[in-house]
């Protein structure tokens, strides 16, 4: 049997449809196939540990197969998914006869911490680990000793999700950019890396999601690169991938690690991994965030400045109902000004400061106004609230002073 040990290091509020299990401490429970949940979460409060093991156990998204979840700590604690799939494989068939390692795979995706009803992200140091438990290998180890090596999409996904401290996504995007100069693949935009080998249940290495390259993945680090202090190696992405769709003609599924051709593209939409790189344009290079409705509020954090243009228009928005965003830029080297048209009745900037320059002023509608300069990695940004013109609704000017 299979565990997965989640060490959970904060306490969390319970959920107003939250199902309660107490485990004194010194105690174990445990819940037995079959069992239901009708609440939203599950929580488990005391300094006891609770395994959750059967074939089938629903909590809301929350299903199990074949294996367990231990939650375990002191406090109370509350846990919930928006998908977890956990199941045994045999991804390690022997030469001969019955598979190596038997039942020592599993699939794990996505816990949620709730605080107060929100999620939070994970504190600093907070771990999940799977192993097999008995088998020839540690839980240490995992199937074939690279477990802790290991980068799969869902690291880049995890950037975008609100799950990771700033520090957690910094460290992500450096180990994705130190295996850009290490790997063997044209690019470090893996759907797992390194492969399992020879085969990942009837996928060879270097194909599907056992290591082939993905746009989806590309897309998904570039936007999280911009949006932790890597905006040079956000838009170095692009580029990239710019260069790719030029070659090509079009944005394939999957890529083959070593000629960069199409592969296994029945396999899915190549529209997936297309949407992910149009998302790294339009949230993270852009930084166009509709945070309310219909762009009635807008979080603006444009990061052209590591661009080499210095003059530009931008328009995204929602065609079918009639509602975009106009921005238009110029640099020079007195400052930059954005100029945006909106729905918004409020703009949140956050404006990237070009490398090797110190903002002195900004003007908002051509008003001197306070600001707050705020760091991300080594990067600067000038940050201010803003309301649109009066007499103008929807126009809002930034204008940086060096």
């Amino acid at each position: 049997m299979m565990k997965l040990l989640v060490a959970v290091l904060a306490a969390a509020a319970c959920w107003a449809q939250a199902e309660t299990i107490d485990v004194p401490a010194g105690q174990t429970r445990k819940i037995e196939p079959g069992r239901r949940f009708t609440g939203d979460v599950l929580v488990k409060t005391g300094a006891g540990e609770l395994d959750l093991t059967g074939a089938a156990l629903a909590n809301a998204g929350l299903e199990i197969r074949e294996g367990s979840v231990r939650l375990k700590g002191g406090g109370s604690c509350t846990v919930t998914t928006r998908f977890v799939q956990f199941k045994v494989s045999k991804t390690r068939p022997g030469k001969k006869g019955p598979p190596e390692y038997a039942d020592s795979g599993s699939q794990f995706s996505e816990f949620r911490l709730y605080l107060g009803g929100k999620p939070v992200p994970f504190p600093e140091g907070a771990r999940a680990i799977t192993g097999p438990v008995g088998s020839r290998e540690g839980p240490d180890k995992g199937i074939d000793g690279k477990e802790d090596a290991r980068l799969s999409l869902s690291d880049a996904y995890a950037l975008n999700r609100g799950i990771l401290t700033l520090g957690q996504k910094r460290s992500i995007v450096e180990e994705y950019r130190r295996r850009r100069k290490t790997t063997g693949a044209f690019a470090e935009w893996f759907t797992i890396d390194p492969p399992y080998e020879p085969t990942f249940g009837s996928h060879e290495t270097g194909t599907y999601v056992n290591g082939a390259i993905s746009p989806f993945t590309a897309g998904e680090l570039a936007k999280g690169a911009f949006g932790c202090g890597y905006e040079s190696y956000g838009w170095d992405i692009l580029q990239r991938f710019m260069k790719m769709v030029e070659k090509d003609g079009a944005v394939y599924f999957l890529y083959n690690p070593k000629g960069g051709n199409s592969t296994t593209a029945y396999l899915g939409p190549s529209a997936w991994g297309a949407a992910a790189l149009l998302s790294a344009v339009d949230e993270g290079l852009a930084g166009i965030v509709n945070t309310g409705f219909g762009y009635d509020e807008i979080a603006f954090s444009p990061r052209w400045p590591v661009t080499p243009y210095r003059e530009l228009r931008y328009v995204t928005g929602y065609e079918n109902v009639g509602r975009y965003v106009d921005c238009r830029y110029v640099q020079t080297g007195e400052g930059f000004r954005y100029h945006l048209r909106s729905p918004a009745k409020k703009v949140s900037a956050h404006l990237l400061v070009p490398t090797g320059k110190t903002p002195k002023a900004l003007l908002v509608n051509g008003v001197k106004t306070p600001f707050a300069l705020s760091t991300v990695g080594e990067s600067r940004y000038v940050d201010v609230a803003a309301t649109p013109r009066n007499g103008t609704v929807g126009t809002v000017d930034f204008e940086v002073l060096y």
